[in-house]
């Protein structure tokens, strides 16, 4: 692969993993047009986000059971 198709890789705006990387990304705030403006999660780091907020959705029921 030549470095110009490299840069041109997607990769994960948390991570920093690319495309070929991860299983998936998600793109997302492409609206605002052009392919620089967006931004990309991977599968992973949404796995990871989903644990923290159920851990954290956890947390806040035991603290409002009080």
């Amino acid at each position: 692969m030549t470095q110009n198709a490299e840069s041109e890789l997607a990769s994960c705006s948390f991570c920093g993993k690319s495309q070929l990387e991860v299983q998936s990304l998600i793109e997302g705030g492409c609206s605002r047009g052009g392919h620089k403006h967006c931004v990309f999660i991977c599968n992973e780091c949404v796995t990871f986000c989903a644990q923290v907020i159920a851990e954290t959705a956890d947390n806040t029921k035991v603290v409002h059971k009080h």
